[in-house]
């Protein structure tokens, strides 16, 4: 199920493809990055870290949940995947 939850986030979001890449964070068994295209931007994290912590992002959505927070716990040995969200969105 999280395969295809995954495939679905690639397919609409073609971003993934050929997006510009930013490395955002790489230390201490975390791993982020942004990927933009124009107006898209999606940013992905994964803690395989010893600590969970909180990811301040007011204006963006977790494609795996679907829910829209301004913060989102980032847990040991979880990942999120947030899009941030266009001013036609809100």
């Amino acid at each position: 199920k999280l395969v295809k939850k995954l495939s679905k986030i690639r397919r609409e979001n073609d971003v993934f493809v050929d997006g510009k890449v930013e490395i955002l964070h790489a230390e201490n068994g975390v791993f982020a990055f942004k990927r933009t295209k124009g107006d898209n931007e999606i940013v992905v994290a994964i803690n395989a870290g010893n600590y969970a912590f909180s990811v301040k992002a007011e204006n963006y959505t977790d494609l795996i949940s679907g829910k829209t927070q301004k913060s989102y716990d980032l847990d040991k040995n979880s990942y999120l995947i947030l899009k941030r969200r266009t001013h036609e969105h809100k």
